[in-house]
């Protein structure tokens, strides 16, 4: 499954999630659920100065996994795994727990590397009766 698919099914499982982004830790963005590439670029870039802020608060080197910050319209959830990094807009309260494991879901199945196809298996020649 490719990152966009990952965004694309990530919307459609979770009602908590607005808008999602899939993106490097330079915020380069991979794959998108926003038409406007302003609004994902955006979105990235802000969820990458979370991820800074929160990284700031523990030892240096110390790697954030999981961050939210929470508004009154909606929170901004940002996980990270790898070289790579998911981050969603969401609605007001959005169970933490449960997004971030979606997002985290989603952001590995885009890392996935595709299922190899099978072979077609040959018909079984009939018994003998």
């Amino acid at each position: 499954m490719d990152a966009a698919e990952a965004i694309a099914e990530l919307l459609e499982l979770s009602s908590h999630v607005e808008g999602a982004v899939v993106f490097d830790p330079s915020g380069v963005v991979v794959a998108s659920s926003f038409a406007d590439e302003d609004r994902a670029n955006a979105l990235a870039r802000r969820a990458l100065d979370v991820v800074a802020a929160a990284g700031g608060l523990r030892r240096q080197g110390a790697r954030v996994t999981r961050v939210e910050a929470r508004f009154e319209e909606g929170s901004l959830i940002v996980v990270s795994e790898d070289e790579r990094l998911a981050a969603a807009a969401t609605v007001p309260d959005p169970p933490f727990a449960l997004v971030a494991y979606d997002l985290r879901n989603a952001l590995r199945a885009s890392a996935a590397p595709p299922p190899k196809p099978r072979r077609p298996r040959k018909p079984k020649a009939p018994a003998d009766a």
